[in-house]
């Protein structure tokens, strides 16, 4: 191979290795119902190729996606029951660890509306950019 030719095949590597990185951004919030935090679920993103990404959302109602595609996404929050209903009493050894402390959430958590929880009902949505985005979630009946 020529040297032009060398020198072009290794400019178009250099440029893709600093200009084609990955397109992805954090995306980091607070969720909130009617002024309250949110202390139990999911905030979901989904782009306009159908990919997905998810993040726990804290018990002060704080989430953090640590990559999320550039570019347009809808968004939906899931807030299931964190202690869905038992066959029977919990006996005292169950009462520790996870249980527990789903138990100290359960105290907490409050129902959100159902349309929340699905992406085209939401009216919940979101442009992500290269830079770190950071978006309030305010939800309301």
């Amino acid at each position: 191979m020529p040297i032009s030719g060398r020198i072009l095949t290794f400019g178009t590597l250099l440029l893709c290795l600093v200009g084609c990185g990955p397109s992805t951004a954090k995306v980091s919030g607070t969720v909130t119902y009617n002024g309250k935090p949110v202390v139990w679920g999911s905030v979901n993103l989904r782009d306009a190729k159908g990919q997905t990404y998810q993040a726990q959302i804290q018990p002060d109602g704080k989430y953090l996606i640590d990559q999320a595609a550039w570019g347009k996404h809808a968004v939906m929050v899931f807030s299931p029951d964190p202690l869905p209903p038992s066959t029977g009493a919990p006996r005292k050894e169950a009462l520790s660890g996870a249980l527990k402390e789903k138990m100290e959430l359960r105290a907490k958590w409050f129902a959100i509306p159902a349309k929340y929880g699905d992406y085209e009902k939401s009216e919940l949505n979101l442009d992500v950019n290269k830079n770190p985005t950071v978006f309030e979630i305010t939800l309301k009946d």
